[in-house]
């Protein structure tokens, strides 16, 4: 079986895939589909396609939610463990840069989001919020992507991928 580890309550990091695990009130929580009749999993698998993203974010408008205890962290340089070219900036002003190497920076927004802001992810009881909502590209290009949050500590950030079902790792720039 592969290493798994949770990135959140109730979601696991398989791989590069996250799996939502939860339970309705007959059950309990279980990381494989033969799960008792009470439990309810979905895996979430990654997608090459961004147009589902795009074409349901444009009608997606989130509600607002308050930080996590921890949320003041994201603030900062986040580089990727996977790909040292790769880096996220997020700004307390609500800017949000993604970065990759001398490229120009693709820059948007940011703000923590509650679950309910689009049903689709209501329906696992595994993905609580806040939620982050990071909204990338311009006009007919800007799409919104959706994450699960986790700090493994204070240096050191997993992204979970909603739309997509990656895992994404980073470690905290010295300032």
């Amino acid at each position: 079986m592969s290493s798994w580890r949770m990135i959140g309550a109730g979601v696991l990091a398989i791989g590069t895939m996250f799996v939502v695990v939860g339970c309705s009130s007959g059950g309990g929580t279980s990381e494989s589909s033969t799960a008792t009749s009470g439990a309810v999993t979905s895996t979430v698998t990654p997608t090459s396609s961004v147009s589902t993203a795009a074409s349901t974010s444009a009608t997606r408008q989130p509600t607002p939610a308050a930080p996590p205890a921890n949320g003041s962290e994201l603030i900062g340089t986040w580089r990727s463990t996977k790909d040292s070219k790769s880096t996220l900036e997020f700004s307390a002003d609500g800017t949000a840069c993604d970065i990759y190497g001398t490229d120009a920076p693709d820059c948007g927004t940011w703000q923590w989001v509650t679950v309910a802001s689009f049903p689709r992810w209501k329906e696992f009881p595994g993905v609580e919020g806040p939620l982050l909502a990071r909204t990338t590209g311009h006009g007919t290009t800007a799409m919104t992507l959706f994450y699960t949050v986790s700090f493994d500590s204070s240096d050191k950030l997993t992204l979970g991928y909603l739309d997509g079902g990656r895992i994404l790792t980073f470690t905290h720039e010295a300032k």
